[in-house]
């Protein structure tokens, strides 16, 4: 299957008006959900730990990732219960991260290892959201550093065309007339 190519000149209006509409929209959503993972996997070092039992432990594949086009990634599905003053949870994060939740079949395998089902666990949750919990803390992939790198690019860009774009816009411009 073929996609017909379509060119937008970069100095075009139209590429610094999708810029301010998508890119810097975009870069904004990204980079807000990104910094709170950090703040959340840097918080979690201090949360309390409850014991808990991993129910499933799995590796789930992927026939391919729609982000990539190229190649298949792997997810090391760990579903744990754990309890917290009399409540039941249930949870599947392993660690915070956008990036981390899928990658080589290789890592996935050895998350499993790390947590074969029946095995228990200590489970570190929000004392004030007990619902919200991981199995391993601090700990961010490199690939979030990477998707952090391209977000504050895309800010940075961004800021600028928008800044470029609102001067074209209220720029007095002058007529000439013949």
């Amino acid at each position: 299957m073929t996609f017909p190519m379509l060119f937008i000149d970069p100095d075009s209006r139209l590429a610094k008006v999708l810029m301010v509409v998508v890119v810097l929209p975009g870069a904004t959503v990204v980079l807000w959900l990104l910094l709170g993972s950090f703040f959340r996997s840097f918080r979690s070092t201090k949360w309390p730990t409850a014991p808990g039992v991993v129910l499933v432990s799995r590796v789930e594949k992927a026939d391919r990732n729609p982000h990539n086009l190229w190649l298949a990634t792997s997810k090391a599905l760990i579903r744990y219960q754990y309890a917290v003053a009399g409540h039941q949870f249930e949870s599947e994060r392993i660690a915070f991260g956008l990036a981390s939740e899928s990658g080589s079949r290789g890592s996935a395998d050895r998350k499993v290892a790390n947590f074969p089902q029946g095995q228990v666990v200590d489970v570190y949750f929000d004392p004030h959201h007990p619902e919200d919990s991981c199995l391993e803390t601090g700990t961010l992939d490199w690939k979030d550093c990477v998707v952090l790198l391209f977000a504050l690019l895309g800010m940075v860009l961004g800021m600028k065309i928008l800044g470029d774009f609102l001067r074209w816009l209220f720029h007095p411009r002058v007529a000439v007339v013949n």
